[in-house]
């Protein structure tokens, strides 16, 4: 298609082709990026049973005091790694609450300009 002024310009089509493929790919982005966040705060809570259960058996050892006398260190220790797991799978659980917002937002904004992955969208 070309101008009043003699530049070609690309077709509707094109162009709605490359607005739907760029949105997929933010989309795919913040599916991704969310996959991670969920992985990570998997693998935390985890780590965090494992060391509730730790910190749980070296409590009943040392109430029937058939534990060695250094263990109060060692609950202490236990105690600062799982408040440290509660404040990460915390963060994770609003970075991942933020992504979902994101995905929305982005959801929204395809919907409202007809944006599709079947590449068409409203051409301004």
């Amino acid at each position: 298609m070309r101008s009043v002024f003699g530049f070609k310009t690309r077709s509707a089509e094109r162009d709605q082709q490359t607005d739907a493929a760029r949105f997929q790919r933010i989309r795919d982005v913040i599916a991704e990026v969310s996959g991670e966040m969920d992985r990570e705060k998997s693998g935390f809570e985890k780590r965090y049973g494992t060391v509730a259960a730790d910190a749980a058996f070296l409590v009943e050892a040392m109430d029937n005091e058939a534990s060695p006398s250094g263990d109060s260190e060692r609950i202490a220790t236990l105690t600062e790694t799982l408040r440290a797991c509660e404040r990460r799978i915390a963060f994770l659980n609003r970075q991942m609450l933020f992504m979902e917002e994101c995905r929305q937002f982005v959801q929204q904004f395809v919907d409202a300009n007809g944006i599709d992955a079947g590449g068409s969208a409203k051409a301004e």
